[in-house]
């Protein structure tokens, strides 16, 4: 999937993906945040996608983002540590093959789940900011928008032209 090579780049930075292969770009998890951020490159777009650890409720089945962010967070030793180090590094070649596999297992979550997301907010050279959790009701993992840079920020701050002072823009 995208593990860090020891130069300390993620593998196949270097390599130019295709507009329609996620590429994973980033990969970070605080500890104060309580938060992970994945972000992929795809269709010319960078999507954000954020897996907050959810608190846990009585008698409740741990959420998939619980289950993943506590799993990491036994694994990294010092508490002093804010940030997590990915697996694949000269100085964490003992994470457990545990870690690995939730890894993988939120890859191909967001992978199979971000799709239909983009298709209803894809804005070339945007970037799209989602967050990835579990329903509690059904339990099922789901991604809802949170908010997209052009629209929701961008957008608000440009300045609206007549269209007398744009003769030759097209309007639609």
């Amino acid at each position: 999937m995208f593990r860090i090579t020891n130069s300390g780049y993620l593998e196949g930075d270097q390599i130019a993906s295709k507009p329609n292969e996620f590429k994973v770009v980033d990969y970070e998890l605080s500890r104060s945040e309580q938060c992970l951020r994945l972000s992929y490159a795809y269709q010319h777009m960078l999507i954000h996608v954020l897996v907050p650890r959810t608190p846990i409720t009585d008698g409740a089945a741990v959420p998939f983002e619980t289950l993943f962010f506590d799993t990491i967070t036994k694994t990294w030793g010092d508490p002093q540590r804010t940030f997590w180090r990915r697996r694949g590094k000269p100085q964490s070649k003992d994470q457990p093959e545990a870690v690995h596999r939730l890894e993988e297992e939120l890859d191909r979550k967001a992978k199979a789940l971000l799709p239909a997301v983009i298709k209803e907010h894809h804005s070339k050279g945007s970037q799209l900011f989602v967050k990835l959790d579990t329903d509690t009701t059904t339990g099922e993992v789901r991604i809802d928008v949170l908010g997209e840079t052009f629209r929701d920020i961008v957008h608000a701050a440009l300045p609206f032209l007549p269209a007398n002072m744009c003769p030759n823009v097209p309007t639609s």
